[in-house]
């Protein structure tokens, strides 16, 4: 899975396997991507985006 943030010029590569990918109805890649959009946001302190 790769995350490319323009804006921030940031891109995370995540290299692993996930045997359970798609029967958790691919909710671990929706929680990764929060995790990424909140980091990028993060870098500028965009209090929007952070926790």
């Amino acid at each position: 899975m790769i995350y490319v943030d323009p804006r921030h010029r940031l891109i995370i590569v995540k290299n692993s396997a996930n045997r359970d990918l798609q029967r958790n109805g691919f909710e671990s890649t929706r929680e990764t991507l929060a995790l990424w959009r909140t980091v990028a946001a993060d870098l500028d302190g965009d209090p929007r985006q952070s926790p």
